[in-house]
């Protein structure tokens, strides 16, 4: 800690459900928890102020939304936002592909469920609430489903997004020097249109 540590340091505990971890074959959420301990203490003792960043996956198979309500309110209390956040992808020789492919356990054979889609992102919007749009996504996605109420205390404080007008129009497209121009692809300027006239030549001043 003293000299081989600086002002972060990344760990993984990925979730905080019993079930989740399980089927993550990680170990249980309380040695997160001792390891925090110990290493609070430690760089407490070295004079050190380090920053513990917990790496989250969001949508892992066997992830239902109380697990990831669960998980949002852990975020919520301890470090307000999460950083390190990764909806579950799959990848080729592991189990958790194997699950998410099947919606089996490998290890028991029985059914389980598995996010997809919309669920799987919204999981992780609940980790990080101060994102843009993703408090609006999330409490859009919980009325939707007749559930606000379970959500009630983890976005309490939290403010949503101005909403743009009905009668808004979009900004216009930049026709200008291109050197000026918003980033994105420049609009081609064509031969007869623009805001520039076509260049006159003696060939084009040529009458038939």
């Amino acid at each position: 800690v003293l000299h081989h540590v600086g002002g972060q340091l990344k760990v993984a505990p990925e979730h905080i459900s019993a079930r989740t971890l399980r089927y993550m074959k990680k170990p249980p959420f309380r040695v997160y928890g001792e390891f925090r301990s110990q290493f609070d203490r430690i760089s407490l003792e070295c004079g050190k102020d380090i920053y513990v960043i917990p790496y989250l996956i969001a949508g892992h198979p066997g992830t239902n939304l109380e697990d990831a309500l669960d998980l949002a309110k852990f975020v919520r209390k301890t470090i307000s936002h999460a950083e390190q956040v990764q909806v579950f992808t799959p990848t080729p020789m592991t189990d958790s592909t194997c699950m998410f492919v099947t919606r089996k356990d490998p290890s028991t054979g029985e059914t389980m469920y598995v996010p997809f889609g919309a669920e799987a992102k919204i999981q992780k919007a609940l980790l990080q609430l101060t994102a843009p749009r993703a408090l609006e996504k999330v409490v859009g996605y919980f009325a939707r489903m007749g559930k606000s109420g379970l959500i009630e205390e983890l976005i309490r404080g939290l403010r949503l997004p101005p909403k743009r007008d009905e009668g808004q129009k979009p900004a216009p497209k930049f026709t200008g020097d291109k050197k000026f121009a918003p980033k994105g692809k420049f609009p081609q300027k064509s031969a007869s249109k623009g805001p520039f006239p076509p260049k006159r030549t003696a060939r084009t001043d040529r009458k038939p």
